[in-house]
């Protein structure tokens, strides 16, 4: 966990500063973080007060700036899913890796090399976090309804192995839907 006087991040510094990825964390993170997806029956409309966009090349987020990611429309209902929301940017390709020093050095270097921090996207597709050794002894796993055969098989195995305690079940949806 990273932390600052009163601003707790579920994070490590090492996991903040990222190989090409700076993780923002926000003052209200406690409560944003992660929470219950918010179905609704028109997403624009409901973010249009928590945006505003002046040009095409300028969006400002009201807010934390993640409240936008827990809006779904109302035909996924059925999915109660619960979300975790992080705010990344773009950062150095060199991570911090334990030299406050140097990592401001290699910070420098790359902010001197041209990065625009407001329109440069981070290029990974996901970010890991670690996990408290019990934050999966309780969870609900529902493999989906167009899982291959054998789904169902291996989660269990793996259940076993890094989530004893675990539950998994079959959507209920399996048998119900085609793919496409």
């Amino acid at each position: 966990m990273f932390q600052f006087i009163e601003l707790e991040a579920p994070f490590s510094l090492k996991e903040m500063l990222g190989q090409n990825i700076t993780l923002i964390p926000t003052v209200q993170m406690k409560n944003t973080f992660g929470k219950p997806v918010r179905y609704v029956p028109d997403v624009i409309k409901a973010i249009k007060g928590l945006t505003k966009a002046n040009n095409p090349d300028e969006l400002t987020l009201f807010g934390e700036g993640n409240e936008i990611a827990f809006f779904k429309s109302n035909a996924w209902a059925f999915q109660q899913e619960y979300r975790f929301v992080l705010i990344a940017s773009p950062g150095p390709a060199t991570p911090f890796l334990g030299d406050p020093l140097a990592y401001i050095e290699s910070r420098r270097a790359w902010q001197r090399s041209g990065i625009n921090l407001l329109t440069d996207i981070p290029n990974c597709l996901h970010i890991d976090l670690e996990l408290d050794h019990n934050a999966l002894m309780c969870a609900e796993i529902l493999v989906g309804p167009l899982a291959p055969p054998g789904t169902i098989e291996i989660v269990e195995s793996l259940v076993a192995r890094f989530a004893a305690g675990a539950t998994v079940r079959l959507s209920s949806l399996s048998g119900a839907i085609r793919p496409k």
